[in-house]
């Protein structure tokens, strides 16, 4: 007899070949079995079948409270999945099992019991009061009823505020007549989906949607990720969605290129390399192309720099999966590896279109100039920047 594992007949398939380990950010920087997906796996399959050595020896697999820690020991960048030789899912491997181990009773973690308490008090995960989601605007008022809403999401509302104000720009100087649920908005609910902690993600979803249909809007554009993956996504996977297309700003911006409502005119200063957010990305819709038609538009075709795994291949940040409020030092090591393979490559500039990466390539960032610094070797000379901000620069 064994446990109800999720997903327990995907994983009897797996080689143990270990390619899944080898692309893993997070066991590269701490060499755990247990923190790879590999042994993830191998555990998982263990607790969900019980050998018959197992039974002869009186053993009984079962989730540790060390297994449990190193669960969250992931990005959930679904780079594992992609390079899995018997296509395992291990992307919703990960997000059913995170649930199950929740159900069961295991957590949440400490550092994800005071996001809950912020989205259970204030609807966001930064532990700021709902009241000021909208401070950023400033004198700005946006229409309470449109046909385009944009979902600005809780990273761009408190803490990527330079994002959403070249946001609110961009869409100025294009002449898009946009609503806005105002402090109607709330988390869209990734954060929780992330932790696995989703009681509440119904009610979220519900009170979202409804915001968003009362404004009249069939479109609807976030900068986030993470918002559109939810909203569209996860949404309607459980039977929450409204009547509304989502898309990423990404695609609206390429879109506003293309019927030259946005004319870039000069050229931002500094040698641009772009990251693919893995939510953007092979975890999300595989939106590729329309960055890169931003890119085009404002640097000029082969002007811009790529990394040497890019599109599907592409490496994580470190920001993602709530990993980061599990071992920040791990997550930051994680953005400054990407930064300085970018320093190789002869980048200045890097270049993103989500707020956690752009949080957490920041904090790589400052981190690495302190590194220098303290040891005498020169600067380092990168900045981290949303695409909004790079094409704002370019008007």
């Amino acid at each position: 007899m064994g446990v109800d594992v999720p997903f327990a007949e995907e994983l009897d398939v797996c080689l143990r070949c270990g390619y899944c380990r080898s692309v893993c950010p997070t066991w590269r920087e701490v060499g755990w079995e247990s923190a790879s997906p590999r042994g993830r796996a191998y555990w998982l399959r263990r607790i969900a079948r019980q050998t018959p050595l197992d039974r002869a020896m009186g053993l009984r697999p079962e989730v540790t409270q060390r297994f449990f820690e190193h669960f969250y020991y992931c990005t959930m960048c679904g780079r594992c999945a992609e390079v899995c030789h018997t296509a395992i899912p291990l992307h919703h491997v990960w997000e059913s099992c995170r649930e199950w181990l929740i159900r069961e009773g295991w957590g949440p973690l400490e550092p994800h019991v005071a996001r809950l308490r912020s989205l259970a008090t204030d609807n966001n995960p930064w532990g700021h009061p709902a009241n000021r989601r909208t401070e950023w605007l400033g004198d700005r008022k946006p229409a309470a009823t449109g046909d385009v809403l944009w979902f600005v999401g809780c990273s761009e509302s408190y803490t990527q505020v330079q994002a959403s104000a070249a946001g609110a720009k961009l869409l100025d100087a294009a002449g898009v007549s946009r609503s806005d649920p105002g402090t109607e908005e709330r988390c869209r609910g990734n954060a929780e989906c992330n932790i696995a902690a989703t009681a509440h993600l119904d009610a979220r979803a519900r009170h979202n949607v409804d915001a968003i249909e009362a404004t009249g809007a069939t479109r609807v554009v976030s900068g986030c990720p993470g918002c559109t993956l939810t909203l569209d996504g996860i949404y309607r996977d459980r039977g929450m969605g409204g009547d509304f297309e989502v898309i990423h700003m990404t695609q609206f911006l390429a879109e506003l290129l293309d019927e030259g409502k946005l004319v870039p005119v000069k050229r931002p200063r500094g040698k641009v390399i772009w990251h693919d957010p893995c939510e953007l990305g092979r975890v999300g819709d595989r939106i590729y192309g329309a960055p890169r038609r931003i890119l085009d538009a404002v640097l000029g075709e082969d002007n811009w720099l790529e990394f040497a795994l890019n599109r599907d291949e592409a490496t994580c940040c470190g920001g993602g999966g709530a990993f980061k409020g599990v071992d920040d030092r791990i997550a930051v090591r994680i953005a400054a590896n990407k930064l300085e393979e970018a320093e190789e490559l002869g980048a200045s500039v890097c270049v993103t279109a989500c707020p956690t990466c752009r949080f957490n390539l920041n904090h790589g960032v400052q981190t690495l100039k302190r590194e220098r610094k303290e040891a005498e070797e020169g600067a380092f000379k990168m900045r981290a920047m949303d695409i909004k901000e790079l094409l704002l620069r370019s008007l």
